[in-house]
């Protein structure tokens, strides 16, 4: 068996790709049942075994303040199990108590840690992760195979965050206390950036609504009384030097997030339209950090469209069926969706639609990793060039109305759609129509309810459309850009990128696999199948009491993963000087 010393795109944590406002779409791997039945793999053959990762930065010098406690605010949640919880500040705080399988280091490169090594098979269909020694549940239990297996089985029942961590995997198995066997559906080289899974105890998984969040990581909890869970730290831990100064951790739960914003907190986190709020909260710093949220407009690249005819409707007294219109669509050409792109600025829809607090992207990677360059705005704003391209694409403006027709004289009308309930997708969709009108086309946009809006985007429908996905823990260009993606709403095809995909899924060199992308990248530049994408970004909202927090180190995947150099320090109060002309009031016993 082979290790993989490689490195991928994409992250830990939870993952949900939600178009529109729905559609949830997770990626990690799930432990089924193996075809051949409920037996493990014995007869794959090891190739070889190496430890992965590079070498961390070295930590800041510091003169921290020992002891404390670090106040963390949560919003409303409905569960603290962090394989569950709507919430995401519980399962990113969840990280005090319940440490990852393996955890991706700076460089997008997975590092053992309770799982120590792994090995594969050649067609990269068979792996197997030993346990690291001394790991040690909190109740003083060591933890073996089968406490990971429990967790994987839990995920592949339950769902959850990490559900799609595990879609691939068609068996698992404890084949001795050290040693679990994942035996996969399809080859994947990137398993073990996907087991960026906690380790959950069994008695929080357990029980439907826990009370108890049982791991083995540096704190342990000490008391889940009204709105507050304390956790304490785990003098006990296997490695002193992961060990915070602080000794106590305090996370106070709050109705909404307005009231966790106003509350007393050493840290915070906030996503989505709450991000430019938390700039507002006085004596505190913000730390603005890559989401994982995506915005863009997706182009409808096939040569047709459809519209309801205009004469029938659903009528469930007549049992009518809806009819539709077939219609030759401009954004076929690559010329029109070029233009599209120099009329839509990606730093504008970031503007528009998230004040500002968003990353320009032009394929779905995070920000910070090595496949992802830092600077996407590959299309300003350029109208003339933009009318040019339309104007190769065969359509002209009229001298007369200042409308488009194309060479048989029909007017060109774009027909737009976005969910009335997602403000920020709305406003991605209008800052692209407004430019569009600009110029002269004639647009209609609608915004519709949600149901409508998915059976419409599926259905093609529409030209241009608000597209939203959360792609989370596992992120991958294979949902959105290969030909049968599920994500692909744009239902445009390229042989040549769904070779590269296929190529970044079976290969471990991070050097090929940087190339592919970078082919991808220039593929996509030229076709266009999408305009405007930006990633909203997450905050961090720190206190002036929270010390040793590195812009730096902010990492999406693991907000805690530096959580060794914070101290809580109380700020010291200077006392003002006299002016000039005062005069100190006397004291000691001759004072009056």
């Amino acid at each position: 068996m082979r290790r993989a010393p490689f490195a991928e795109l994409n992250r830990f944590g939870r993952l949900a790709a939600a178009v529109a406002v729905l559609l949830a779409v997770v990626m990690l791997f799930s432990c089924a049942k193996t075809p051949s039945g409920e037996r493990p793999d014995d007869t794959f053959d090891p190739v070889a075994t190496s430890t992965p990762g590079a070498d961390e930065p070295a930590a800041e010098e510091r003169l921290p303040v020992e002891g404390g406690v670090l106040k963390l605010s949560v919003g409303p949640f409905d569960t603290i199990n962090p394989l569950l919880t709507n919430n995401e500040d519980i399962r990113v705080y969840a990280g005090f108590v319940c440490e990852m399988l393996v955890v991706p280091d700076s460089f997008m490169e997975p590092t053992g840690n309770v799982l120590r090594d792994w090995v594969h098979n050649e067609e990269f269909t068979v792996w197997e992760f030993t346990v690291a020694d001394g790991i040690v549940f909190h109740d003083g239990s060591a933890v073996e195979a089968s406490d990971i297996k429990r967790v994987i089985d839990y995920i592949i029942a339950r769902g959850g965050n990490y559900a799609a961590n595990v879609e691939n995997v068609a068996g698992c198995f404890a084949k001795d206390e050290k040693t679990l066997q994942l035996v996969l559906k399809e080859p994947d080289a990137h398993v073990p950036e996907k087991l960026a899974i906690p380790l959950v105890g069994w008695q929080t998984l357990a029980a439907d609504r826990p009370v108890l969040l049982a791991g083995t990581g540096i704190f342990k909890q000490k008391d889940l009384t009204g709105q507050k869970l304390t956790l304490e730290k785990n003098a006990d831990y296997r490695n002193a030097d992961a060990l915070t100064h602080f000794d106590n951790v305090e996370i106070t739960f709050y109705e909404s997030e307005d009231a966790k914003l106003r509350s007393d907190f050493d840290m915070a986190l906030f996503y989505g339209s709450s991000v430019g709020l938390s700039a507002l909260k006085k004596d505190t710093k913000v730390q603005y950090y890559t989401g994982s949220v995506y915005d863009f407009i997706a182009i409808n690249c096939s040569s047709t469209y459809l519209i309801s005819n205009p004469v029938s409707s659903d009528d469930a007294e007549t049992g009518e069926e809806k009819t539709f219109v077939t219609l030759a669509n401009a954004f076929a050409s690559s010329d029109m969706r070029r233009a599209l792109n120099l009329l839509t600025s990606r730093q504008e829809a970031v503007n528009a639609a998230a004040s500002g607090h968003g990353t320009v992207s032009l394929l779905p990677l995070y920000s910070g990793t090595v496949y992802r360059r830092q600077n996407q705005e590959d299309y300003p704003y350029n109208p003339v060039r933009a009318q040019l391209l339309m104007n190769a694409a065969g359509y002209t403006k009229s001298a007369v109305d200042g409308k488009w027709y194309d060479a048989d004289g029909n007017e060109l009308i774009v027909r737009a759609i976005s969910p009335k309930a997602n403000f920020r997708m709305g406003r991605t969709l209008r800052q692209a129509t407004n430019a569009l009108k600009e110029i002269g086309v004639t647009v209609e946009l609608e915004e519709i309810g949600d149901d409508e809006y998915l059976d419409r985007l599926r259905n093609k429908e529409y030209m241009l459309a608000a597209v939203e996905i959360e792609l989370g823990t596992w992120q991958s260009v294979e949902k959105i850009l290969k030909t049968d993606g599920e994500l692909n709403f744009t239902f445009y095809g390229n042989s040549r990128i769904d070779d590269y995909i296929e190529q970044i899924e079976t290969i471990e060199n991070a050097g090929v696999i940087l190339a592919a992308y970078n082919e991808i990248e220039k593929i996509v530049l030229e076709d266009n199948p999408i305009a405007g994408m930006f990633i909203a970004d997450n905050a961090v909202v720190l206190s002036g009491r929270l010390q040793g927090f590195r812009q730096e180190a902010v990492r999406p995947w693991n907000i805690l993963a530096t959580a060794a150099e914070w101290w809580i320090e109380e700020p010291v109060e200077e006392t003002p000087e006299p002016a000039a002309d005062e005069t100190p009031a006397p004291t000691g016993e001759g004072g009056n």
